[in-house]
């Protein structure tokens, strides 16, 4: 009589090769979705920093030129469109945005001055479970 199947050894083997393929695959799902959600984010900040600088370049024209409008050197942080208050990044995560203006002038003699802006978003990035 020859009977074919499977003995309790190889019933086991299979079932651990399975186990930790199946562990394989959901920690790789779950340690991408920890990348995908911080490029959410840095996203997000990369478009409030934009929308900053837009901003701000709305503020210069050509009339406000050399006082630079609204713009002095030094770092604003309370003027009231810096508040991320309402969104995800300023209420889950304690995101702040400033802004710091610095008067530039290469050449004093020809008069050709600029500013220099510098925007920052700052937030807590959440701890990645080990």
């Amino acid at each position: 009589m020859n009977k074919r199947a499977f003995t309790l050894i190889e019933v086991i083997v299979s079932a651990l090769i399975l186990t930790l393929a199946t562990g394989g695959v959901l920690f790789i799902f779950s340690t991408e979705k920890g990348a995908v959600s911080r490029t959410g984010r840095r996203m997000q900040a990369m478009d409030f920093a934009r929308q900053t600088l837009e901003q701000l370049r709305n503020k210069v024209g050509a009339d406000t030129w050399p006082t630079g409008g609204d713009i002095s050197a030094g770092t604003h942080t309370t003027e009231a469109f810096l508040s991320l208050s309402g969104t995800e990044l300023g209420d889950k995560f304690g995101g702040t945005r400033e802004y710091t203006v610095t008067d530039k002038n290469p050449d004093v003699d020809a008069g050709i001055d600029y500013k220099e802006v510098t925007v920052e978003v700052k937030w807590t990035e959440p701890e990645v479970p080990k």
